[in-house]
């Protein structure tokens, strides 16, 4: 979104977007950054537009109330924040829809708190594509039902309740029974329990969410709880180890009958009266409630992963050493480059040269056997004796037949001096002749 790159917050706060108007998804997100701001020492901001938003601030949560599931009030708060991170309390797209074009359009990570939905719900918004396309983390709370998959990015935890068990007060003794008060529908299953209450002489508290929340701070002192089948109530009963009766009620999105079914149900308020005259269930088995933390260090994880590539334009610098060999590396390249290119040449004329050479030498070479197989076959038919000797003529003629020719060019200037004085002879005779006939 182009409204947080202008944000320019040395710190900017972590966003907790829980849709709905009851104590479900607005709890969670209180339980999520108590931790996030116990852990990081960081800002965070509730977004809710439940009546009980406001008791975020008790637990030192910053709230920020909106008049509904509107889209517009939701991008302007993550306008001006300019957040770290958004994330989202179960409902990917929001209640009404609100979230379906705001998240593809925001710069920053979106994270998911995935806890179970209503399958058709599911199928009819193709909540997982949405998820999958728009979602860079979904962390997908342990429940008593079974695990839904909206995303490949998924990250189990265990369950997200607001206190930790080392955080409950000490329990000395349980006595009475307590009844959590989930808001309409409610009051016939409170008048049962009280009935039942004087009928066994027990004493019982009604946590009201305006007068004591949370109430997992008072269960722990109690014989007895009992509530719905929400997720919280639920996983607050295995935190603290009370025996719980769980009255289920049907919900759009949510199952609470498939949560507590292996858990002590009363359906009805007859159903509770009566189960109220017997002896208090078992508890449920026990967590240590650190579900918040750990998403926690998911959020960090994933936030850490998304600042790596800030800082990448700085590395360079500081690190001016390994610069300097890089620089020398080039150098090197080129002076075999300049070797390799001069050798190259050098090849080439010599193989040049050393082409014609053969060719000469074969051109020599063919004749030369043509000659010799003129001079091998009348041989034969002289005789076969004449075959040892001839080439021993053969090798030794060819050597002194340049000999023999050199002194027969010079015999004859040798033998001209003598003609030359024979003739003279020959008229000294002839003159001695003429005189002597005279």
């Amino acid at each position: 979104m182009r409204a947080t790159k202008k944000r320019a917050e040395a710190n900017p706060p972590l966003i907790y977007y829980a849709p709905g108007g009851g104590l479900g998804h607005l709890t969670r997100g209180i339980a999520i950054l108590r931790q996030w701001r116990k852990r990081t020492g960081r800002p965070a901001l509730l977004l809710s537009y439940s009546p009980f938003a406001p008791l975020a601030r008790k637990e030192g949560i910053g709230v920020r109330e909106m008049p509904g599931p509107d889209a517009g009030a939701l991008k302007r708060i993550l306008d001006r924040a300019g957040p770290r991170a958004l994330v989202v309390d179960t409902f990917a797209r929001g209640i009404m829809g609100e979230m379906a074009d705001l998240v593809p359009s925001l710069d920053i990570p979106t994270i998911l708190i995935q806890r179970y939905l209503n399958p058709a719900y599911l199928r009819q918004f193709n909540v997982t594509a949405f998820v999958g396309r728009f979602y860079r983390l979904v962390v997908r709370l342990a429940d008593a039902l079974p695990p839904q998959t909206l995303s490949q990015q998924t990250v189990d935890v265990p369950p997200v309740t607001i206190r930790e068990m080392r955080e409950l007060p000490p329990v000395t003794q349980r006595a009475g029974w307590l009844f959590v008060d989930w808001g309409e529908g409610s009051e016939p299953f409170i008048q049962a329990a009280q009935e039942a209450a004087v009928r066994q002489g027990k004493t019982l508290r009604v946590a009201r969410p305006a007068e004591s929340y949370p109430a997992v701070d008072q269960m722990a002192g109690h014989e007895l709880v009992m509530g719905d089948g929400g997720y919280n109530l639920y996983h607050e009963a295995a935190l603290t180890g009370s025996p719980t009766i769980f009255v289920p009620g049907r919900r759009m999105y949510d199952d609470q009958f498939a949560r507590t079914a292996a858990a002590v149900q009363a359906r009805t308020p007859a159903a509770l009266g009566a189960l109220l005259q017997g002896f208090p269930p078992e508890p449920l088995p026990s967590h240590s409630g650190e579900g918040a933390a750990a998403v926690v260090e998911v959020i960090q994880a994933l936030l850490a992963a998304a600042e790596k590539p800030a800082p990448r334009p700085v590395s360079p610098a500081a690190r001016p050493k390994p610069a300097a060999p890089k620089k020398a590396a080039p150098s090197k390249k080129p002076a075999p480059k300049k070797a390799a290119v001069s050798k190259k040449p050098a090849l080439k004329k010599a193989a040049v040269s050393k082409k014609p050479a053969p060719k000469k030498a074969a051109a020599s070479k063919k004749p030369a056997p043509k000659k010799a197989a003129v001079s091998k076959k009348p041989a034969p038919k002289k005789a076969a004796v004449s075959k040892k000797p001839a080439p021993k003529k053969a090798t030794v003629s060819k050597k002194p037949a340049p000999k023999k020719k050199r002194p027969s060019r010079k015999a004859p200037s040798r033998k001209r001096p003598v003609a030359r004085k024979t003739t003279a002879a020959r008229k000294t005779a002839q003159r001695r002749r003429s005189h002597s006939r005279h």
